[in-house]
């Protein structure tokens, strides 16, 4: 990954974590709808994060099945 490349998914990661602020939130938001490269590596990243999200959820929800299961099977002999 380029040098350009990695400060940018940096840059990106700030935004979607709400770090940025002040002038740095406002050229971000600039760049957003000035360079459309820029827009579209935004949004993936952020639906990249939303996907993996929703694998922890769906992860933890079979994790707590699994649990319940256990837990009523044990609990009635």
């Amino acid at each position: 990954m380029e040098k350009k490349s990695i400060k940018r998914t940096i840059l990106i990661e700030k935004y979607l974590d709400g770090e940025l602020q002040g002038g740095d939130l406002k050229n971000f938001e600039l760049q957003l709808q000035n360079d459309k490269e820029f827009a579209q590596e935004c949004y993936v990243q952020k639906e990249i994060r939303n996907t993996l999200s929703e694998w922890d959820i769906i992860d933890l929800r079979e994790k707590l099945d699994i649990i319940c299961k256990n837990f009523k099977k044990n609990k009635n002999p």
